[in-house]
Order: structure tokens, then C-alpha cells, then sequence
């Protein structure tokens, strides 16, 4: 309020009175300002004894939202960004909206919402030179279309040119981009080169092969069988799903999965045409979310949640509050150090036996090194049906890792190999964490707590996007927004893989 403009709008107050009433809506027995809060502030700086309102009854919080960023969008003062950050509130706010929903509730034109909302790609300072007026809103719009990891180059461009002269080069390379990847030809480093996992074919389809034999014949050609023991091992690799046949619709079918993916993590969003789409973008990414116990710090200071409340950062100021106490089942972990002293190159390393691993490890135990390492969790939690990563990575939360483990996968060869007794096998089972308040000497702060949790989960995520989780979890990516150092593969050894074995594999790190 130290603003040159409210000091005019005071003075006006003063001089003139008011010239537009405040809106109002009853709220527990007092009245609570919709629209008019800067006025509302001149009047009582200025010692009024009463301000003009108009009274809004059966207003609802949604409606209150709406009716702001309506105000808001015809303000001079309200930048392009910071409307598009409260139209990603409105929809974040509102579960279920669609996206004709949201144009309506705004009175702004589809297309009008899609390009402001694409601004949020930018990076901040790109942001900030679009509401200066340094990049056209338009360019703004068509920069944030071209893939990411090309932006930078054409962000000088963006600034000098026209939109007559910028749109035709922003489609250009966005084009360019799609082909590149539909026809195969990009960077070999951003494919995820998949391994056909065994798995047995369904009872009835067994059956059906005895009875018919419909397969034989094609199986048996296509493996160029010779011998009656090559056959017979064509006719095992067909039950598993590893005969030739399998395996080339997995390669065609992770294929066409790995386009989508590069397309959707490296091409932009470019082709906002439906609800599904516009609800991706509104929810700001395709990573994985991460939760946080918060204690101190930044998040707490400006009252984005409390300190004990675990949280998932979704944004810059926006946290999902889950209280102090969630609910997960545990698939798998690994082992995990951060070297987060360059913000914008964080570099991560997952093999715990590398010198890499060991030098952030080492100095993770010096103040204000902004080291960390640990073990990380994939987990899926209750209320918000998400899967999120739980780092446990500083002293406290190590200590408390190891409770987790008994509550991750357990298979039969994990029971086998590490020799274990009076065990038995059994899928993730769910616990509780809960935020503990700890107090040593003129420090304090929050710790997670590990419980048993009695209450069974009744949604649970289908086989395959466990299976897909839990396979990108233990094998991460090299691409992304953060540089990540892996170790080579010790020769001799392969991948292991899914289905009976992946469980056991990332549930039972040695």
C-alpha cells in the first residue's frame, strides 16, 4: 500500500469521497470484501466512519475467485502472468471444471485462456521481460509453444521481431520438431530403449492353443526352428510373450510411447484442443511430485503452509497442504544424493558406490554444504491418488528411512536370497507418516514418524502404471530438468526385469 497509486487513489477519497461502492458478501455474522479491498484500506487509513457497499448474497468461494479475476483482467496494473498464475488457482481450486467451464466463469474467450496459461512455460525472466511490454504477449505465446530445450535460442528473436515476423519461425521449428520425432530422427539420449518384460499368457488363451494350435505353425516359422529342442523353446518363449512376435509389437508399441513421451516432455504443449490436455498444463508439469514435511523455512514464513503439515510444491507460491499426517503405500526405492550448490544445476547421483555419491555424501556433513543424500521413496498417496517421491535426506529422516523399509514389496526370490525367516511374501503395505515435533537445546523442528496404518486403501493404481512407475523410478532418466550423473553398467551384467522381478528389484536395495 506504499504504492504511488494508492496514495492517489487516497487522496481522491479524501477529496471527493467515493465515487464506486465496495462489493460485500455476509460471511459468519460480519460481511467479507469481494471486490474494493484497496478502497476499503483508504477508508480506514483516512478514519471513515462508513464506506458505500453493495451486499452480495449467496455468493459462494468460487464465485468470490471468479468475479476477482474478472476485476483483475480489465486493471492495467495486473500483469499477463499474473492473471495466467490466477486462472491456474481458479482450476486448481475447482476439481472436476472443464475447460469450457473455466472460459465461461471467466467471460474470456477459449483460445484467450490457452495462450495466457502457456506463458507459465516461460521461464521467469522470460516472464517478466512479457509484462514489461520487452516480448509481445503473442510472442510470448508462440515461444512458450517451441520446444524447450530449443527456447533459448529463439528468445532474442522473440524480443526484436514483430509477431507478423515471429509466428512464421515459432511454427517452423515447432514443425520441424514433431517431424523429427514421428519420423525417429532425435537425439538417441532422450530414448527410453525399453526391454520386453516376460509374462504369462492367460489361462484360456493356453487352453484355446491346445485345443486349435492356431499359433504353432506361425511361431515355429517365425523363430526359424530347426531342431525338435528349438521348438520346444520357440513354444516356451511364446507363453512368457518373448517369441519373435511379442517382441516386435513391444518394440512397436514402446516406440510409439517414447514419441508421445519426447513430444509431451520436450515439445511444449502445442495442440491445447481438449479438457484432458488444458488439465495437464493447468497442473503445471509432468514430473514427479515430491512430498515434503515442512518445518521452517521460506513456505512457512509466507504462511503457504504450516510448519508440520506435509505439503506437495506444485509451483513457486503454491503448495497442496496434506496436514500433518499422510497415508502411503511404498513401491519401491533407491539411493539418492543432491548437490544443489548451482540452483539451476542441480546434480544428482544414484549409484551410492561412486565417487560422486561419496563426495556429496561427504559433504552433506558440513553446515550449509546444501548436500544431501539418502534413500528416496516412490509412494502412492491416499487422498490425493498421486504418486510422489519421498527423500529422506537429512540425518533425521535416515534414521527414520529404515522403518519404511518393512512396509515395501517383499517377493519370494527376495525372501530366498537374503536367506530370511518366518517371512512372507507380500505387496506394498500401507503406512502412515506422521510429523513429530522435536526440540534439542535452542533448535527445533519437524520429523516424519513411521506408523503402521490400519485403515486399508481402497483405490489402489492399476497393474500396469505401477509397473510404469516403478520402471521409471529405478531406472532414471539422464534427460530432464536436472543434471543427473549415473553410472555405466558393470560389464556382464543386464537390466533385470519387470513384473515378478521389478518389485523385488527396487523394493530391496542392498
Amino acid at each position: 500500500m506504499d504504492s504511488v497509486a494508492y496514495a492517489l487513489m487516497r487522496d481522491s477519497i479524501r477529496d471527493a469521497g467515493f465515487l464506486n461502492s465496495i462489493s460485500v458478501r455476509p460471511k459468519n455474522g460480519r460481511y467479507e470484501i469481494i471486490d474494493g479491498l484497496y478502497r476499503y484500506n483508504c477508508a480506514v487509513e483516512l478514519r471513515l466512519e462508513a464506506i458505500p457497499c453493495i451486499i452480495k448474497e449467496g455468493v459462494s468461494d468460487r464465485d468470490v475467485l471468479a468475479y476477482q479475476i474478472q476485476a483483475n483482467a480489465v486493471r492495467p496494473e495486473t500483469t499477463h502472468t499474473e492473471y495466467a498464475r490466477q486462472l491456474q488457482r481458479i482450476f486448481k481450486s475447482s476439481a472436476g471444471m472443464s475447460f469450457p467451464e473455466l472460459a465461461d466463469l471467466t467471460k474470456k474467450d477459449t483460445q484467450w485462456l490457452r495462450d495466457h496459461l502457456r506463458l507459465l512455460d516461460l521461464t521467469e525472466e522470460q516472464q517478466t521481460w512479457v509484462d514489461r511490454g520487452e516480448i509481445p504477449v503473442e510472442n510470448g505465446v508462440w515461444l512458450a509453444k517451441i520446444p524447450q530445450r530449443f527456447r533459448y535460442e529463439y528468445v532474442d528473436l522473440a524480443r526484436a521481431m514483430t509477431v507478423k515476423e515471429f509466428r512464421p519461425i515459432a511454427t517452423g521449428v515447432i514443425k520441424q520438431f514433431r517431424e523429427m520425432v514421428q519420423q525417429g530422427r532425435y537425439d538417441e539420449k532422450l530414448m527410453n530403449h525399453g526391454i520386453p518384460q516376460a509374462y504369462l499368457r492367460n489361462i484360456s488363451e493356453l487352453r484355446r492353443e491346445i485345443k486349435q494350435s492356431t499359433e504353432a505353425g506361425l511361431v515355429i516359422a517365425a523363430e526359424k526352428c530347426q531342431t525338435m529342442v528349438d521348438a520346444w523353446r520357440a513354444a516356451l518363449k511364446w507363453v512368457i510373450h518373448l517369441d519373435a512376435k511379442s517382441v516386435e509389437k513391444f518394440q512397436h508399441d514402446h516406440k510409439k510411447r517414447e514419441q508421445a513421451r519426447i513430444l509431451r516432455e520436450y515439445g511444449g504443449k502445442n495442440d491445447l484442443a481438449s479438457d484432458a490436455d488444458f488439465d495437464e498444463l493447468a497442473k503445471g508439469g509432468d514430473f514427479l511430485g515430491r512430498l515434503q514435511l515442512y518445518s521452517k523455512g521460506k513456505a512457512v514464513d509466507k504462511r503457504l503452509i504450516q510448519g508440520g503439515n506435509f505439503g506437495i510444491p506444485e509451483g513457486k507460491d503454491e503448495i497442496v497442504d496434506l496436514g500433518t499426517s499422510v497415508d502411503l503405500l511404498v513401491f519401491a526405492r533407491r539411493p539418492k544424493a543432491i548437490d544443489m550448490k548451482d540452483p539451476e544445476n542441480l546434480i544428482i547421483e544414484y549409484d551410492n558406490k561412486s565417487d560422486g555419491f561419496k563426495r556429496i555424501a561427504m559433504e552433506a556433513g558440513e553446515k550449509d554444504s546444501n548436500c544431501m543424500y539418502g534413500v528416496s521413496f516412490l509412494c502412492f498417496e491416499r487422498t490425493t491418488g498421486r504418486w510422489l517421491e519421498f527423500f529422506c535426506g537429512s540425518k533425521s529422516t535416515r534414521i527414520e528411512a529404515k522403518k519404511i523399509f518393512p512396509f515395501l514389496p517383499l517377493t519370494a526370490e527376495a525372501i530366498a536370497a537374503r536367506e530370511l525367516e518366518d517371512v512372507e511374501p507380500h505387496g506394498p503395505l500401507p503406512l502412515t507418516l506422521e510429523s513429530k515435533y522435536t526440540e534439542k537445546g535452542p533448535y527445533s523442528w519437524f520429523t516424519p514418524q513411521v506408523k503402521k496404518c490400519s485403515t486399508p486403501f481402497t483405490k489402489l493404481p492399476k497393474t500396469d502404471d505401477i509397473i510404469a512407475q516403478v520402471t521409471k523410478f529405478v531406472n532414471p532418466s539422464k534427460e530432464g530438468p536436472e543434471k543427473v550423473v549415473e553410472p555405466e553398467p558393470e560389464q556382464g551384467k543386464k537390466k533385470r526385469g519387470l513384473r515378478a522381478s521389478t518389485l523385488e528389484a527396487a523394493g530391496h536395495w542392498r
